[in-house]
């Protein structure tokens, strides 16, 4: 129904992460509507200008991020991290002042992703080049977050002055129990605190 032209953008939009095709077809009828030259040339800067730190792993648009510049980081704390989304995530909470690591994945032999794919190599380099005296540990509450960390704990225990801990984990603030899985509640009783 749509020109071939149409069809193509539909596809490509399709592609990104939580784009149906619906979503995918509303947008590309908006881009044909009006104009978005604009976006199409942020995209092309986007892929001509962006990089990766050097340290952490994380996006930059030079060889070392913001935060691995800035000398008011606590750079003997590092928080390791499945992607960027998690990293923003958790520097909108204004709690966290150490520095990061990013995977940019998750250790998942179904899907054919192994610690090599991750650069453990680089993330041991990161420690050894640093006064690194904890590594916290971010990764989702799923078989493959737990699979990573686990290598990375495997990873990092040749630093034996390291400490190493993992986000807690349990009930959400405004969950209802009746509507919690069972892993969750379990968690939840285990990491209990007193009040």
């Amino acid at each position: 129904m749509l020109p071939k032209v149409l069809s193509q953008l539909v596809e490509e939009l399709n592609r990104l992460p939580s784009i149906g095709n619906r979503s995918a077809q509303r947008l590309a009828l908006a881009i044909a509507k009006d104009d978005y030259t604009s976006l199409a040339q942020a995209i092309l800067d986007l892929k001509q200008g962006l990089m990766i730190c050097q340290y952490c792993q994380n996006y930059a648009d030079q060889k070392t991020c913001q935060i691995c510049l800035d000398p008011k980081r606590e750079s003997d704390r590092l928080l390791i991290v499945s992607s960027p989304t998690d990293l923003i995530a958790i520097e909108k909470t204004n709690n966290y002042r150490g520095l990061y690591f990013v995977l940019h994945g998750l250790v998942s032999p179904l899907n054919g992703v192994t610690e090599l794919d991750l650069r453990f190599d680089l993330l041991q380099a990161m420690i050894k080049g640093n006064q690194i005296e904890e590594v916290i540990v971010a990764t989702n509450a799923s078989l493959d977050g737990e699979t990573t960390a686990l290598y990375i704990a495997k990873a990092l225990a040749e630093f034996s002055q390291l400490k190493v801990s993992k986000l807690a984990q349990g009930m959400p603030m405004g969950g209802d129990i009746d509507y919690t899985d069972q892993l969750t509640l379990t968690r939840a009783i285990e990491n209990r605190q007193v009040i």
